[in-house]
């Protein structure tokens, strides 16, 4: 399929309410996007300054609506994993971010996908991180409420742009985005976990105060299947519209995701 070439940046439409660039600090209109939200357990919603001021780097997601996070190969043939590397491009196939994954030897080994981990996030062009996303360690089980996987994400400047939480569901994965003032703004939820195919697993996004009606995003992982990898290619769709901050904690929910459900595929040599 022939990919379509990029239109300039001057050519593209500047629409100051649809496109918050790094001028404009982005707003959220009430009753659009935001339901009540409280921070999960072990996360001090004051550890960190809210950011109030918009970050160089990421207004380059005003102009997209899919992206591709293309993962590098991160096991061996002698069945140790090492840390991983992700490249994220747009519909125009344009080389956007790096993100690439601090993480200890022993717990990549012994841990698997509920290792802690940083994953820094970086402008492709030059190289400054843009977004930093950190995973503590916490216990795991399905039948422990209290041990819902979260991360934290936060912009250069270490101020929190929000968080992702794993919500406690019987048999419907479920996460949800909330913004740096405990605000929920959207829910991520997956195929039922008896009916889970991972070849093509597809995860609908849904507006927090209606959880009835998607809002247009999806969330595709389609494993490589390489002989010697658990690599795989997540695509994230949203709408153009969607605001710049959400669409970047969007993105950081597909980190979530992928080391969840995807970090554990065994290796096939």
């Amino acid at each position: 399929m022939e990919i379509p070439s990029a239109p300039p940046l001057s050519e593209l439409p500047h629409d100051p309410m649809a496109f918050p660039l790094e001028t404009q600090p982005v707003s959220i209109q009430p009753g659009a996007w935001e339901t009540a939200a409280v921070a999960p357990a072990g996360l001090n919603s004051q550890s960190l300054p809210i950011s109030s001021s918009w970050s160089t780097g990421l207004e380059i997601l005003a102009e997209v609506n899919h992206l591709l996070i293309n993962q590098t190969t991160t096991g061996t043939c002698l069945g140790s994993a090492g840390s991983n590397e992700y490249h994220v491009t747009d519909q125009y196939n344009r080389n956007l971010f790096v993100a690439t994954e601090e993480s200890s030897w022993c717990g990549r080994q012994c841990l698997y996908e509920f290792r802690p981990f940083t994953i820094s996030i970086t402008e492709y062009s030059s190289q400054k991180e843009v977004l930093r996303l950190d995973r503590p360690y916490r216990c795991y089980g399905p039948l422990c409420p209290c041990s819902q996987q979260f991360l934290d994400v936060q912009l250069a400047d270490k101020s929190r742009l929000g968080f992702v939480c794993e919500k406690w569901t019987c048999m419907i994965p479920t996460w949800e985005v909330v913004d740096a003032s405990n605000t929920s703004q959207l829910l991520i939820k997956g195929p039922c976990c008896c009916v889970r195919n991972k070849s093509n697993d597809k995860f609908t996004i849904f507006r927090s105060n209606d959880e009835r009606k998607p809002v247009g995003g999806m969330v595709t992982c389609q494993p490589k299947g390489d002989l010697c990898s658990d690599a795989s290619s997540p695509i994230l769709t949203f709408a153009i519209e969607m605001p710049v901050k959400v669409k970047a904690l969007l993105l950081a929910a597909v980190f979530l995701i992928e080391y969840m459900y995807y970090e554990d595929d065994e290796l096939g040599c």
